[in-house]
C-alpha cells in the first residue's frame, strides 16, 4: 500500500501530465456549482459522493501550481478525469489514515479527534443556501463602531486602508452577486455600472479587497503561496485540509477584473470567518477580549437573551448575589437563569479556532488552544454551581458556553475526549459548547415558549441515545443537530430576522436603487 505521499505525487503528475489546465479547472468548477445549485437532498448526496467538493478544490489548487496552461496536445477530458477522481478514492485509503496506528490515550479519543477532522473537511461544504444574515449579523454587531477604534485601525493597518463597515459592504456586494447574476458566483469587472453612491476611491479599494481575496490564474504568485501551504511533505493534516486554502482565499481572478468563486461553500465559510479571524489573530489576546469579545460579542449575546423574554442575572447580578465566588479568584459568568431548582448559566466567548486546533492528532493542542476560552469558562460555570449547589442542595445546573465560530468539540464524553477537562458539580452531559447561530436557534426554540430546562433535557436525552444506537460515533459534535431532532427547523428569531431585513433592505436601496432584490 503506497502512503499519502506517494499518492499524492501520482495525482500530481497526472494533473501534469494528463490535462490542459484551463480545461481540467472549469471542470471542477462546472461540478461544484452544480452541486451548490441542486436542491434535490438526493441528487446533492450522489454528487459529493462522486465527486467530493473538497477534493475538486484540492484539483484545482494543484493546477495552479502543477497544470499546463500551454497544452496543445488533444487529452481525452472525461477518461483522464475518471482515472483523476479514482485515484482520490486510493488516497483516502492510504495506510496514515487509519486511526489504530495513532498514538492516542483510548479508543474514544481516537474517534474523537476523526469525527473532528472530517467535520472540518466536509460539513461546511453541506450547506445548501447562501445566507446573507452572514454578512448583516457583523454588521449589527459592529454598528456604531468609531473610525478610530482599535478594532478599526487594527483592520485598517491589515487590509490596505479599508475599514470594518466598507469591508463588510463590500462582502454584502459580493454576496448579492453570487445570488443575482446568471452565470454562477462571478462578479464580472463591469459591476459598479449598476451602483449608485460609489466613488472611484471606494471602486479602488473594492477592487483592491477582491485581488486579497483572490488567486490570480497562472501566477507565479499564487504558485508560491499554495506551494508553501501544501508544504515539502502531503501528509495526514493535508489530506484533511483539501480544498481548505479557499477558506482564505475564495475566489480566482480571470482577465480584466474579472473574478469567479470556484465553490460558494468556501465563499461563505470566509465571509464568516475572516474578519473575526483577522482582529483575533493581529491584536493582542487581552484586546481582543475585552474589545471584541466583551464590548461588541456579549452585547449581541445579551440582546439575544433578554429577547427570550426569561428573566436573567448578568455578571453585576450574579456577583451580587453569589459574594464568595470574589474570593475565589476567578472571573464570574455572564449570565444565569433559574427555572425552579434547574440552573441555566451562560458564558459568552466571542473567538473563533484555527486550523490546527480542529485538525491536530493530539489532545494536548486542542487543550492548550482552548485553555484561556472554553477551558477556562467551563471552570467559572462548575464555581458558580459549587455556590449554587450551597442554597439549594437539590439544584441541577446547565453550562451554554457560546463562542462566535464552532470549536467542534461537542458534547457529553467529548468534552472529556477533547478537552481533558473534569467537572465536579456540573455533568458534562448538562454542558454545551455552541457557536452564534446555534445560539439564535436555541433563542428562537425559547421564544416559541419552551423553557431552557426542558429544551436542554430533551438533547441530553437526544444526545445518549445516539450513542446508544450508534457507539462512540453517534456523539453528536453540532448542538444544532441535536436541536433540530428535538425542535421544529432551527431559524433565526423574528425580531433579530426584522433586524437583519431592514440592514439588507438599507444596503440594497444603497448600492442597487433601481434593482429589485428578493428578501
Amino acid at each position: 500500500m503506497n502512503s499519502l505521499n506517494d499518492n499524492f505525487k501520482t495525482i500530481r503528475n497526472h494533473i501534469r501530465n494528463k490535462f490542459c489546465a484551463p480545461n481540467l479547472i472549469n471542470t471542477c468548477i462546472e461540478i461544484l456549482h452544480k452541486y451548490e445549485k441542486t436542491s434535490s437532498p438526493e441528487e446533492r448526496e450522489q454528487i459529493f459522493a462522486k465527486y467530493p467538493p473538497y477534493y475538486l478544490l484540492f484539483i484545482i489548487e494543484i493546477t495552479l501550481i502543477e497544470g499546463d496552461w500551454l497544452a496543445k496536445r488533444n487529452f481525452n477530458l472525461d477518461q483522464n478525469f475518471k482515472k483523476l477522481i479514482a485515484l482520490y478514492h486510493e488516497l483516502s485509503n492510504c495506510k496514515e489514515l487509519n486511526f489504530s496506528n495513532k498514538a492516542a490515550p483510548s479508543a474514544e479519543s481516537k474517534i474523537s479527534l476523526l469525527m473532528r477532522k472530517l467535520a472540518f473537511q466536509q460539513f461546511y461544504h453541506q450547506k445548501t443556501m447562501i445566507d446573507k444574515n452572514t454578512i448583516l449579523r457583523q454588521l449589527i454587531m459592529f454598528d456604531g463602531i468609531q473610525q478610530n477604534s482599535i478594532l478599526n485601525c487594527c483592520f485598517f493597518s491589515v487590509h490596505n486602508s479599508i475599514n470594518i463597515i466598507e469591508y463588510l459592504e463590500f462582502l454584502f456586494i459580493i454576496l448579492t452577486n453570487t445570488t443575482n447574476i446568471n452565470t454562477p458566483f462571478k462578479i464580472g469587472n463591469n459591476h459598479f455600472r449598476q451602483t449608485n453612491n460609489i466613488d472611484n476611491d471606494y471602486q479602488k479599494k473594492f477592487y483592491d479587497l477582491l485581488q486579497q481575496m483572490s488567486y490570480q490564474i497562472h501566477s507565479d504568485t499564487a504558485k508560491q503561496e499554495l506551494k508553501r501551504h501544501l508544504g515539502n511533505n502531503f501528509n495526514e493534516e493535508k489530506y484533511y485540509s483539501m480544498g481548505s486554502f479557499f477558506k482564505l482565499k475564495p475566489l480566482l481572478q480571470l482577465e480584466n477584473y474579472n473574478f469567479i468563486a470556484p465553490s460558494k461553500s468556501s465563499l461563505i465559510y470566509f465571509m464568516e470567518h475572516d474578519l473575526i479571524n483577522t482582529l483575533q489573530t493581529n491584536l493582542d489576546p487581552s484586546v481582543f477580549a475585552d474589545k471584541f469579545s466583551h464590548k461588541i460579542f456579549e452585547k449581541y449575546c445579551y440582546m439575544l437573551l433578554k429577547k427570550s423574554e426569561q428573566r436573567y442575572l448578568n455578571e453585576s447580578a450574579i456577583k451580587q448575589k453569589y459574594p464568595s465566588l470574589n474570593d475565589i479568584g476567578q472571573q464570574i459568568p455572564d449570565a444565569l437563569i433559574q427555572e425552579n431548582n434547574d440552573y441555566i448559566i451562560f458564558e459568552f466567548k466571542g473567538v473563533v479556532p484555527g486550523e490546527g486546533i480542529i485538525l491536530t492528532n493530539t489532545q494536548s493542542t486542542i487543550q492548550n488552544k482552548a485553555k484561556n476560552n472554553i477551558n477556562k469558562g467551563i471552570r467559572q460555570g462548575d464555581n458558580l454551581a459549587e455556590k449554587i449547589k450551597e442554597n439549594d442542595t437539590q439544584s441541577n445546573p446547565f453550562l451554554i458556553i457560546v463562542t462566535y465560530g464552532n470549536y467542534l468539540v461537542g458534547q457529553n464524553s467529548l468534552l472529556k475526549d477533547l478537552l481533558g477537562i473534569e467537572t465536579e458539580y456540573i455533568p458534562l452531559s448538562n454542558i454545551f459548547v455552541i457557536d452564534i447561530l446555534e445560539f439564535e436557534h436555541l433563542i428562537a426554540h425559547i421564544m416559541d415558549g419552551n423553557s431552557f430546562t426542558e429544551t436542554l433535557t430533551a438533547v441530553k436525552g437526544y444526545n445518549q441515545q445516539q450513542v446508544e444506537k450508534m457507539g462512540l460515533r453517534g456523539r453528536p459534535l453540532f448542538f444544532h443537530d441535536s436541536l433540530l431532532a428535538v425542535a421544529k427547523q432551527p431559524r433565526t428569531p423574528e425580531f433579530l430576522q426584522k433586524k437583519l431585513d431592514s440592514k439588507f433592505n438599507e444596503l440594497i436601496n444603497k448600492f442597487f436603487p433601481e434593482h429589485h432584490h428578493p428578501n
